[in-house]
């Protein structure tokens, strides 16, 4: 039995990782409600659509720099926004993340997310010049091979925006004071 199995890193008793075929996805049940509030359930689908769409996108690339760069910049997202929760509470065991809390404190996880789009952009300018293809993106397009889950898409892009650019207005209306 790995030490990671005992700490709770990983789901396996030897330590290996999961394949695709053990992993349990969540969007395939029917009425997949989750506990909570509707605004957490919403917020999932909205997020699990975008991601299913975008995933799409990256495959019809072929890069597989690509997809492993945008799965390891979102990876790194979740994996911050799952600690925060689970540091929340004092009573959980602060040595089940590998990445030490100086470290992560310190923005190691920043860090892997900045060359984690680094290596994306790499990979899709590599991809554009050598293949010279990119998936078809307009408004049209988009909502004709996405009829659902461009609708998702475009709620997460609007909403994004927003919170954007109010932070912005209100960071530059700091300034002028």
């Amino acid at each position: 039995m790995s030490a990671d199995y005992l700490l709770g890193r990983t789901l396996t008793r030897d330590g290996t990782t999961i394949g695709t075929e053990e992993l349990y996805d969540i969007s395939d049940e029917k009425d997949n409600s989750m506990r909570g509030s509707v605004l957490a359930l919403l917020s999932k689908k909205l997020l699990v659509n975008s991601v299913g769409m975008l995933f799409d996108l990256l495959g019809k690339t072929g890069s597989r720099e690509a997809i492993r760069a945008a799965s390891n910049y979102l990876s790194t997202a979740l994996y911050k926004v799952y600690r925060h929760l689970y540091h929340a509470n004092p009573e959980n065991n602060p040595d089940f993340f590998s990445v030490s809390q100086r470290h992560f404190m310190a923005g190691l996880a920043d860090a892997d997310m900045h060359l984690s789009e680094v290596e994306l952009s790499d990979a899709l300018a590599a991809h554009a010049k050598a293949k010279g293809k990119m998936p078809e993106m307009d408004h049209a397009a988009l909502a004709r091979d996405y009829p659902v889950l461009y609708q998702s898409m475009l709620q997460l892009i609007h909403n994004s925006g927003e919170r954007i650019n109010q932070s912005f207005a209100a960071r530059e209306g700091q300034g002028k004071k």
